[in-house]
């Protein structure tokens, strides 16, 4: 008898402990849903960021190309060569606050330090005209697609 009241209690706690980390987990996923895109503010432009593609690798081999916002990096691509893409997935939609946007172009160097390519602009006044493209050129050529709503 007093095995049995003894397993009974060991799976009351069990299941006390498991509703506990369930609750935590559902809790911790919401957090993250709820802060992993900034919400704009009323009438501030949005800007979906698509691909960028390569038109012509800033070295003789293979680029590693990455884009900082605000010193974060929100895409990235590996041995990226001409006509190649690369793609915005968890940070597509980026809020414009001002006039512009500024996406940083770098290529990955590992130990040798990395190369800063240019800057993307994406302007406010693009909102509503549709599909657009920011450039580049230089050492490397990169374009930008994407939209601003």
């Amino acid at each position: 008898m007093k095995v049995a009241r003894t397993a009974s209690a060991g799976r009351r706690a069990l299941v006390v402990v498991l509703r506990a980390l369930l609750a935590t987990a559902l809790l911790t996923a919401t957090a993250v849903v709820v802060t992993a895109t900034p919400a704009a503010a009323e009438g501030e432009p949005v800007a979906n960021l698509w691909w960028v593609r390569c038109q012509d690798e800033s070295e003789p081999f293979s680029d590693e190309p990455y884009i900082l916002l605000n010193g974060q990096q929100i895409a990235s691509g590996n041995n990226i060569d001409p006509g190649d893409k690369f793609y915005f997935f968890n940070n597509s939609e980026q809020t414009i606050f001002g006039d512009y946007l500024v996406l940083e172009l770098w290529e990955d160097d590992g130990i040798w330090g990395d190369d800063h390519l240019g800057n993307f602009y994406v302007y406010a006044s693009d909102q509503g005209q549709g599909e657009r493209e920011s450039y580049v050129f230089g050492n490397g050529e990169y374009i930008l697609h994407y939209v601003v709503t």
